[in-house]
């Protein structure tokens, strides 16, 4: 593998003109309609990444190559819908995927002419949505601008986190051949996972499926009875394979953090200097703000939080959710600590905190499980979007404020996070199909809301300054 990347690399740095025609191919392609569908475009592009991050082919014009072919593969799917109108569906490749081009189709209708720059981040619909506005007739100077738009900011996105990756490596003198040989392994897998999940494991879970729907609703179509407490159910429970599967591809991601922690892999190279690097930075006035911020996730809040809601559901007598609700936080908080104890892997030195074990970050995990568990209970279709990229924002600069911080090895933090998500996706598979009513889901927001603020301040007014000077210890070790 060492001997392909080398002659990869050195075929590259030799033929930048047939490396941008194959990026400009590439995006083209991921951006046709029905062949972005089935085309691995996005992980090449993320491959072609690392490449970047070598030095073997030039960033500037591979983002300007990557944004054309993007941009011309939509425009070419918008002229095709336009000129064949409705009657291109009935035609070979498009009668073949008729739940993609459904599903493109509603994405459309819903969102409008913003839904063409949303679509372009958006795996399942991004080829299709340009056919779909060719065929309803959209204008085509607002979609030129959109297209355009969304093509020069789509690029760097996909191709930018692998370049880093790279160049990360080159510049802290980590084993660079070893992260794009990882990272081509990781791809590969992905990719024979997905179509694994298309032939096989899809009808497998849909099997599954209906045994935990047989388990739940019993005779009744739509109520289920437990213990003689009814709550009402939808018969939908869709999303439930595709939770089951990230759920597995992130409890094996955490297997391969495990397997680089006990084998010293290269993983473990990036943890000393990410925190040497963070310790000799000077964050002045904001280092008390990270640790401010912090305290939003401190196991005192999450896990009062979890209480709380466990309490609601139990006085509510809803014992479905009181049950679904104690395993998530039972598996997700009680495993991290059992994943403490078992590893008991030191912090980093000269951090004065209570808890010595490092691995995995438990504000990391609850904070996913927790509040990412909301988010299916209450969120509706309006506000799923919104409320899951604030989630997602908040969950990732959680992740990195116990780096920046030196509170946690990188490992850590990335076990916290497949830790966290693969507890999160199981277990949100299993409430699939299953409801709140709509004054249960207010009373748990206005629950949340209310009890993080009031947790989150007392630890501002009452230990701020102490959890201030224990991080401070962390940058004097470091300068020592």
């Amino acid at each position: 593998m060492s001997d392909i990347l080398d002659f990869i690399i050195a075929w590259t740095t030799v033929n930048n003109e047939w490396a941008l025609l194959i990026i400009f191919t590439v995006a083209l392609c991921e951006s046709l309609a029905i062949i972005g569908i089935i085309f691995p475009g996005s992980g090449i592009l993320a491959a072609i990444g690392l490449l970047i991050g070598t030095g073997s082919i030039p960033l500037y014009p591979a983002l300007i190559f990557a944004a054309l072919g993007a941009i011309l593969g939509d425009l070419l799917s918008f002229l095709l819908g336009r000129f064949y109108k409705d009657t291109i569906f009935a035609k070979w490749p498009f009668y073949y995927f008729p739940k993609a081009i459904k599903k493109g189709e509603d994405f459309f209708i819903n969102h409008g002419k913003k839904s063409l720059f949303t679509a372009r981040f958006v795996g399942p619909v991004r080829p299709i949505v340009p056919l779909i506005a060719g065929t309803m007739r959209m204008d085509l100077k607002p979609f030129l601008l959109t297209d355009i738009l969304s093509g020069i900011l789509w690029a760097p996105v996909y191709m930018l986190p692998g370049a880093f990756i790279a160049f990360t490596g080159f510049t802290f003198k980590f084993n660079t051949k070893a992260i794009i040989y990882y990272g081509f392994i990781i791809l590969i897998v992905l990719l024979i996972s997905f179509w694994l999940y298309r032939i096989f494991i899809q009808k497998i879970i849909h099997r599954i499926d209906k045994l935990i729907l047989k388990i739940w609703v019993k005779q009744k179509p739509h109520k289920i009875s437990l213990m003689k407490f009814n709550v009402p159910i939808e018969h939908d429970s869709s999303k439930t394979p595709d939770l089951l599967i990230w759920g597995f591809i992130m409890l094996s991601l955490f297997i391969f953090i495990i397997h680089e922690i006990i084998t010293s892999g290269f993983l473990t190279q990036w943890n000393t200097s990410l925190l040497l690097a963070c310790q000799k930075a000077d964050f002045g006035d904001w280092k008390k703000y990270i640790v401010m911020y912090t305290l939003l996730a401190e196991p005192i809040v999450m896990i009062s939080l979890y209480l709380i809601i466990l309490s609601y559901f139990i006085i509510s007598r809803n014992i479905n959710f009181s049950i679904l609700w104690f395993i998530n936080g039972a598996i997700a908080g009680g495993g991290t600590y059992i994943l403490k104890y078992m590893f008991n892997i030191q912090r980093p030195p000269g951090i004065s905190l209570r808890d010595t074990a490092s691995f995995p970050s438990s504000h990391t995990t609850l904070t996913i499980a927790i509040l990412g568990y909301i988010y299916f209970l209450v969120t509706t279709k309006k506000m799923a979007q919104p409320i899951f990229i604030i989630l997602t924002a908040i969950i990732l600069t959680m992740a990195t404020s116990r780096i920046l911080l030196s509170a946690h090895w990188l490992t850590d933090v990335l076990g916290g996070l497949t830790w966290g998500f693969s507890c999160l996706f199981i277990n949100a598979a299993l409430i699939q199909g299953i409801h709140l009513t709509r004054k249960e889901k207010f009373s748990i927001i206005i629950i949340s809301i209310i009890t993080i603020l009031i947790l989150w301040l007392y630890q501002i007014i009452f230990n701020l300054d102490n959890q201030v000077h224990n991080y401070v210890l962390n940058f004097k070790g470091g300068q020592n």
